[in-house]
């Protein structure tokens, strides 16, 4: 991805700063008034003593790093990849949220309503899948976590009930979905690896 398709990408929704020196890339969501709203962007950073760069997640006066990426390209696309994730609504079905927490009282049933609105390959209710979702029972309540494809378990949420758990997962469901079809075509044009591949994927979904 280059610096116009990074740009046009984002629209008129995103202020995007680059400061002079040292490379650094700041995105922020603008104001009505065309204005940064500061409160919360992301910043990615030129590292040139080892040639890597740094993204971040600013709040205010505050800086959490969240990645080291080895080259500008993969960078940027984490960079993007931040945005899109942190700042895009999520469009769901409250019809199949309803459903979840009132007729979802066993996994049988779960799975179906999830399966009429998510693809059955990002989740998974039973067998641990790789690349998905999956819903664990721990002493009566339920955990969600993302595996990915190096076996890595990224935590989404610890002990809930079902109906609530299954309410999770349809969300990040639909975020996984999104990243497939959003993202993924951007990295098919791009020498990425699958692990860093992943990384993105868990930026995108916040995790």
């Amino acid at each position: 991805m280059n610096d116009n398709q990074f740009t046009n990408k984002l629209g008129n929704d995103f202020m995007i700063i680059k400061e002079d020196g040292i490379e650094i890339i700041d995105v922020y969501p603008k104001n009505i008034d065309g204005s940064a709203n500061l409160d919360v962007g992301f910043k990615l950073v030129e590292q040139r003593f080892n040639q890597s760069w740094l993204l971040r997640e600013v709040q205010r006066e505050k800086e959490y790093e969240l990645g080291k990426f080895s080259s500008r390209e993969i960078g940027v696309l984490a960079l993007y990849a931040a945005v899109k994730g942190r700042f895009d609504n999520l469009k769901v079905n409250k019809d199949v949220k309803k459903k979840l927490r009132e007729k979802a009282d066993t996994l049988i049933i779960g799975d179906e309503i999830l399966k009429g609105t998510i693809d059955s390959k990002y989740f998974s209710l039973g067998l641990e899948k790789e690349g998905a979702l999956n819903l664990e029972e721990e002493s009566k309540k339920y955990n969600i976590y993302y595996l990915t494809f190096m076996k890595e378990k990224v935590i989404i949420s610890k002990g809930r009930s079902l109906s609530s758990a299954l309410v999770v997962l349809y969300n990040y469901g639909l975020l996984l979905e999104k990243f497939e079809n959003q993202i993924n075509p951007l990295l098919k044009q791009s020498s990425i690896h699958l692990a860093e591949r992943e990384v993105l994927k868990k930026l995108y979904i916040g995790k």
